[in-house]
């Protein structure tokens, strides 16, 4: 079993990712699970919600806006640190060795898989959504990774206040 972050609120921003991918503790975790979504200019980002009304004082839409207003969205200090960072922004920085699980909220998904082609992550793919599932089949998704279904994730609390959010993915 690979045990994955899942940081909660706060899982799609950079301080979590780095938390994760970077710091001494990281070697407990195998991986982290970042909520991808698309905008309406085409970019890949992380975020949870689509509606970021929900954390922000913000009426913005994540899949009805431009990545350069979004970018500009202000959270409140206690949940974020930083803006709302792209996937490329994370696939260029950190270190290729963690699973990356993507769980996916937009259809559409040729763009991402050329842009996940070009790292060497190992990729996990998820969405709630059958049409979506049903597309990364269509799309030759399991030649990047795995695409897991509910029977292939576990939920796991961890103990300890870096990761209080985890769970497990069959290996």
């Amino acid at each position: 079993m690979y045990l994955i972050s899942d940081g909660g609120l706060s899982c799609n921003t950079l301080d979590t990712i780095e938390s994760v991918l970077l710091t001494k503790n990281s070697n407990i975790l195998d991986g982290i699970k970042l909520d991808v979504r698309k905008t309406i200019d085409n970019k890949y980002v992380l975020s949870r919600y689509d509606d970021l009304s929900i954390l922000t004082c913000s009426k913005m839409i994540v899949s009805k806006s431009k990545y350069e207003y979004l970018k500009k969205v202000k959270f409140p200090s206690h949940i974020f640190k930083y803006y709302i960072p792209t996937l490329l922004e994370i696939l260029n920085k950190y270190n290729q060795d963690k699973i990356i699980v993507i769980e996916l909220y937009n259809n559409n998904l040729d763009e991402l898989y050329k842009i996940l082609e070009n790292y060497d992550y190992k990729y996990y793919f998820y969405s709630k959504d059958t049409n979506i599932l049903n597309e990364l089949y269509n799309k030759d998704f399991n030649k990047l990774g795995r695409i897991l279904s509910n029977n292939d994730i576990y939920d796991v609390r961890v103990n300890n206040n870096l990761y209080k959010n985890a769970f497990l993915i069959k290996k």
